[in-house]
């Protein structure tokens, strides 16, 4: 085998080394070097060699015996000077190694050269230059000690108006290697670093020391005995942990399984949250260190990813971070990802689910009612109404049903809600703490699923709304979720009428076919109504009355 070498230093016994392997039998002192083929370097115990400007191997270069290896990569040249102008840049160091390294026995101690100073200026100083990586390539230890050190930054240069900059430490190995992972042989004796992740390291050690074995046989050779080798592995490295091993991201206070904000529409027609200021929300996401017994830092640690998620519970779509987040109601779940030179790597499982919702929207004709029941939520109507009110059923007498204004209404109550505008309308109804006292009727009931209203029969009477009264039920009619009736003993009456009790004790009927629907009509000016076409409440003989 050939091996070709250009050196920058004519000194030394390497000089002269035209073969495939060279031996080290005294201490030596070298400038840069080249590797031009596949090489084997043996150092005597007890001898140094030293190499400034670092090694450069086309091949692999397997480092041998008991000695010890020292490079150092070339420092970068500091930036010029300038007594009119900014002070220059300094220059980038070199790697102490580049290329393919197997280290056999030997003591090997890598540096990457630090970047040169900054030039003062009149108005600016120059930047530091960059450190370099102890090493640009794989190293393979099976036995011996392998030391890398990333060079440092130079200083930032000395500015009228402003100083430059120190320059960036080199990292330990480079992108292409850009962690020192062990890996473990079958015998325990080798350690790789391998490629392929994504954790800066600016320090690396690893030791690897494989004893021999002396196998002891008595002298009838009916025994044999030996002393289990030991190994002793020594790796130290800048601390990056893996976001996955033991920590959790959590939304909310932990409280709630699935937490659940409120969200609104803005001026411009966009979700945006409605019960807290948005530079609120990042505050509701946490990760947690079980290791460590900390919680984390938004930004600092690690950055917040949203993902929608589906029926099934999985994320679905591109994640979203609070930039690109559009706060439409649904159901989401966030990961926590490591940001960028924190002293973490990869990201967590999804947290719990939490869910953006508007509230319970619900659509009512114009002058009209529709029936309302919930089992999980006390209820109100959102602040920003005005048209619409909120009613329950406290008593029914033969062919009427008297409804009772309520503010709110709880949970597991019946209730209706009526439009008192002249057009069709969605409102929304929100959960409250708050519960109203007001008592309703045993025979005003409601179902929060999809049921069948059954046919009255001569024990109970069932009558469905249809907008403005209670109907007879002669045959069972399908009722959908969150919808209410009433269930009345005995009873001949083939409607019920609707009579709001005001505060005033001025009745409102809704009687369809009434006596009082021919009487004069008035609206709520004053003004005389002949046959009105519009939906909404009128006087008719003194009474409200909602067509």
């Amino acid at each position: 085998m050939t091996l070709a070498l250009l050196l920058t230093a004519a000194s030394g016994a390497w000089a002269g080394w035209t073969g495939g392997t060279y031996t080290a039998t005294t201490n030596e002192e070298l400038g840069a070097i080249i590797v031009g083929a596949d090489a084997t370097l043996t150092i005597n115990e007890g001898v140094t060699v030293t190499v400034s400007g670092g090694i450069s191997a086309i091949g692999t270069l397997t480092v041998k015996g008991a000695g010890m290896l020292t490079v150092t990569g070339a420092n970068g040249a500091d930036g010029a000077n300038s007594a009119e102008y900014d002070g220059g840049g300094g220059g980038s160091g070199s790697a102490g190694f580049t290329g393919t390294l197997i280290v056999d026995g030997a003591t090997v101690n890598l540096t990457g050269g630090n970047g040169g100073n900054g030039g003062s200026g009149l108005q600016y100083g120059g930047n530091g230059g960059s450190g370099a990586a102890g090493v640009s390539g794989s190293i393979t230890l099976n036995i011996g000690s392998v030391t890398v050190t990333g060079g440092a930054g130079g200083n930032g240069g000395h500015g009228g108006f402003r100083d430059g900059s120190g320059g960036r430490a080199g990292q330990a190995v480079t992108e292409t290697i850009t962690a020192w992972t062990a890996e473990e042989s079958d015998d325990n004796s080798t350690w790789t670093a391998i490629p392929g992740t994504t954790s800066s390291k600016r320090y690396v050690r690893a030791e690897s020391t494989a004893p021999a074995v002396e196998v002891i046989i008595n002298d009838t050779k009916t025994e044999a005995s030996f002393e289990m080798p030991t190994y002793d592995m020594d790796v130290n490295y800048e601390l990056v942990r893996d976001m996955s091993i033991q920590m959790t991201a959590q939304v909310g206070d932990g409280t709630q399984e699935q937490p659940r904000y409120r969200v609104k529409k803005d001026g411009n027609n966009k979700f945006i949250p409605a019960d807290m200021e948005i530079t609120a929300v990042p505050a509701l996401f946490t990760v947690n260190d079980a290791i460590e017994q900390k919680a984390l830092t938004q930004t600092q640690d690690y950055i917040v990813q949203i993902y929608a998620i589906d029926a099934e519970g999985q994320p679905t779509g591109e994640a979203m971070t609070f930039a690109t987040f559009t706060f439409e109601p649904g159901i989401y779940a966030v990961k926590a990802v490591a940001a960028q030179g924190s002293d973490y790597d990869g990201e967590t499982a999804l947290s719990n689910t939490f869910k953006l919702f508007q509230g319970y929207p619900v659509t009512v004709p114009a002058g009209e009612c529709v029936t309302y029941y919930r089992t999980d939520d006390n209820l109100k109507l959102d602040e920003e109404n005005t048209v619409a009110k909120l009613y329950t059923i406290t008593a029914v007498s033969n062919d009427k049903a008297t409804a009772t204004e309520i503010t709110s209404a709880n949970k597991e109550m019946p209730f209706l809600i009526f439009n008192s505008s002249d057009k069709d309308s969605t409102f929304i109804l929100l959960p409250t703490e708050t519960q109203t006292n007001q008592t309703y009727t045993t025979w005003f009931v409601g179902t929060a699923t999809a049921t069948t209203i059954a046919a009255s029969t001569d024990a109970k009477t069932n009558y469905a709304f249809n907008g403005k009264q209670f109907v007879w039920v002669r045959t069972a009619l399908p009722v959908a979720a969150n919808k209410a009736w009433l269930e009345v003993p005995t009873s001949t009456a083939r409607s019920i009428a609707l009579v709001f009790a005001d505060d005033d004790a001025t009745a409102v009927s809704a009687v369809s076919g009434s006596p009082a629907d021919k009487a004069a009509v008035y609206d709520l000016s004053g003004r005389k109504v002949t046959n009105p076409a519009k939906k909404g409440v009128y006087i008719v003989n003194g009474k409200k009355v909602v067509r």
